[in-house]
């Protein structure tokens, strides 16, 4: 893993017009990695997120076997 710093001095290198493998060279860090990171993947240490970002899915819904008979459901009233 990268700390912060290596990672913000490869983006200030690439920032100023450095390539990528030069970048990488001056930062200290792999080509293979600062290829990725040239393209927008930056790693946790920098963003710190917890998983990848991008588009994530929305949370299934629960599943429903019925009508709701717990003691909190409303009374349904006939007329």
């Amino acid at each position: 893993m990268y700390s912060r710093e290596k990672v913000e001095l490869f983006l200030l290198a690439t920032e100023d017009g450095m390539g990528p493998t030069a970048a990488a060279k001056f930062a200290g860090v792999s080509v293979g990695a600062a290829k990725k990171w040239a393209t927008g993947h930056l790693p946790h240490s920098y963003t710190g997120a917890r998983c990848r970002i991008g588009a994530r899915k929305p949370p299934r819904k629960e599943a429903s076997l019925g009508p709701d008979k717990s003691t909190y459901a409303p009374l349904l009233a006939s007329i």
